[in-house]
């Protein structure tokens, strides 16, 4: 097996298991999300949503999905933009946030496709 074979299996198999961590990586969205609605002035929810949001960022262009780092990116400054030192939200927040990860599900799901293919 050539050296250049070799390494698209590598990523190949690498991007499947990220795809497979997928429903964990969308729970632990949800919950955070969840956690900010019920306790918007938590520095702590704010804080844990933005960490997921910047991982996902890093680890979408890192395994070649770079429509995951675009929708991550938006939702990140979306809530950056929403939330000052005192984690002020906007009304529409939360149902701005659960679109985003609902979009990042379907992109989840059209890569899984391909790779699928």
């Amino acid at each position: 097996m050539s050296d250049r074979k070799h390494r698209v299996d590598w990523l190949e198999q690498a991007r499947r298991g990220y795809i497979e961590g997928v429903d964990g990586k969308i729970s632990n969205l949800e919950q955070a999300i969840a956690m900010l609605e019920a306790e918007p002035a938590s520095l702590d929810a704010r804080e844990h949503l933005r960490a997921l949001l910047h991982n996902l960022i890093g680890s979408g262009a890192s395994y070649g999905f770079p429509t995951i780092s675009v929708i991550a990116r938006r939702l990140s400054s979306t809530l950056k933009r929403a939330t000052d030192d005192r984690i002020i939200v906007e009304s529409g927040l939360v149902d701005h946030l659960r679109h985003g990860v609902a979009e990042l599900k379907e992109a989840f799901d059209k890569m899984r496709e391909q790779l699928d293919k």
